[in-house]
């Protein structure tokens, strides 16, 4: 899915990973799990990864994480979104 399909469907409050309505609340709240999701993976790599290690670092709870990121995969897929989709556009753009 490209960054564009993904911001126009928080437009319409409705979460690109699974599928449920959202508040402007649960946007931010999802855009700081992703924000600290990629520092740890930055930081420490997958094999140190976990939806645990990202929920306490964020200072939320797991069930909260597990809510908009139910697996592992869907925060790793989340994060690849937001550093690939940029690309894509300026070598689209480049063309």
């Amino acid at each position: 899915m490209s960054k564009r399909t993904y911001i126009h469907l928080l437009f319409r409050w409705i979460d690109p990973v699974t599928g449920k309505k959202l508040t402007k609340k649960g946007i931010e709240l999802q855009k700081k799990i992703l924000k600290v999701a990629s520092q740890l993976l930055i930081e420490r790599g997958v094999e140190n990864f976990t939806l645990t290690k990202t929920a306490k670092l964020a200072g939320i709870s797991l069930g909260n994480v597990q809510y908009y990121f139910p697996h592992k995969r869907d925060l790793l897929n989340a994060f690849l979104r937001s550093h690939i989709d940029p690309g894509e556009e300026m070598v689209a753009s480049a063309e």
